[in-house]
């Protein structure tokens, strides 16, 4: 075996030898100080267990009989600690019963006493082969987790800037959303009030029915988007103050097909749940509504929470072309709508949370108008 190869491998290795026969040490010694960095001598069983923690070796090589504690009890202890700790074991001939305590502690070799160079020097070359890919191993463990974490640290990092692009998009979005739902309503001489007032309380019927957070949040960001198609509803018929004809209200019932045909088509998800509500807000629970005359939860929950929102909200509020409602006579026509215009689940909602609905009026309330109650 070169002799170069041990020095290539050995000399960023350290060594514990436990020794207690001093010429001997003084000999393996000076031999194991050519090839490796580092090499602690200690006397036996004892001071090498004193000497493991603090010293750290990647390697132990130790006579087995010894006084105060021989090799096989300090390898033992080690060995509980550190299962992977490398051992060699050097034992004289009248010593060799020894040697199936060494093997049963997964010792890494032995050499017999007097040592044989050549034999010696094949074997530290072999350990330390073992030990070197070892520590290769770990290495190179230690730089792919590092490279692991550096990449995890750069994919959180782009992950929360994306988060952030997002979350403006969507504000951009509600944005948006509240501004076109503000120009649909003051066509029509309504407040952008109004659709706040529709979107609070649409947000509070979702969280009593059970919608999720999301559904939630969705729902209170689209349902201002319900009157939408008034856009392209002629003025003469959008303000006009009195009744309106058969024929000018058929044009005007024409707004929930045109909003569903203005937001459908979009690849946002938003649009696509606004052109929901915009279809459907007008839709009966009995059947009876329009366009499509759905029935019951053929309506899709957006539809039917703010169809009632919309209706509870134009009763509440005063318009040009009437005074607002008292409360108890809103009340009374919700009790007997209950079935028939709205979702009986969503009238016992509001017949249970009455003073929600009065205070949220009161907070956004239109400040043209002046209801009585």
């Amino acid at each position: 075996m070169p002799l170069h190869i041990l020095q290539n491998i050995a000399k960023n290795l350290k060594v514990l030898y436990v020794e207690d026969d001093p010429e001997i040490a003084t000999v393996l010694s000076s031999v194991l100080n050519v090839f490796f960095k580092e090499v602690l001598h200690v006397n036996n069983g004892e001071e090498g267990l004193a000497a493991y923690d603090a010293y750290a070796p990647h390697l132990i090589i130790s006579d087995i009989s010894m006084p105060k504690m021989n090799g096989i009890v300090m390898c033992e202890t080690i060995k509980a600690r550190n299962p992977q700790q490398r051992f060699i074991f050097s034992t004289a001939h009248s010593e060799s019963h020894f040697l199936l305590q060494a093997i049963a502690l997964n010792a890494d070799g032995y050499i017999l006493k007097p040592i044989e160079h050549n034999q010696f020097i094949a074997l530290l070359t072999k350990v330390c082969q073992e030990i070197q890919r070892e520590m290769d191993a770990r290495s190179y463990q230690t730089q792919l987790e590092l490279h692991v974490k550096e990449k995890t640290k750069e994919i959180q990092i782009a992950n929360a800037k994306l988060r952030e692009l997002n979350q403006e998009i969507h504000h951009t979005l509600e944005s948006t959303i509240l501004s076109l739902s503000g120009v649909a309503e003051s066509r029509s001489h309504e407040t952008g009030l109004h659709v706040k007032r529709v979107a609070t309380y649409a947000e509070f019927f979702a969280k009593e029915l059970g919608l999720s957070k999301s559904e939630t949040d969705t729902l209170r960001i689209v349902s201002p988007m319900h009157d939408i198609g008034k856009i392209a509803i002629e003025d003469h018929i959008l303000k006009k103050p009195g009744k309106l004809t058969e024929s000018e209200y058929v044009r005007m019932q024409e707004h929930a097909r045109l909003g569903y045909e203005m937001l459908h088509d979009s690849n946002l998800p938003l649009f696509q749940y606004a052109a929901i509500v915009a279809h459907e807000h007008h839709e009966k629970f009995n059947g009876k509504g329009y366009p499509r005359g759905l029935k019951g939860e053929k309506i899709h929950i957006f539809g039917r929470i703010t169809a009632f929102a919309d209706v509870f909200d134009a009763l509440i509020s005063e318009r040009v072309y009437k005074k607002p409602w008292p409360i108890e006579r809103i009340k009374i026509l919700m009790e007997e709508e209950a079935g028939e215009h709205f979702d009986p689940d969503i009238v016992r909602i509001f017949l249970h949370h009455m003073d929600f609905f009065m205070h949220t009026n009161a907070s956004l309330k239109d400040t043209t108008s002046t209801p009585y109650m």
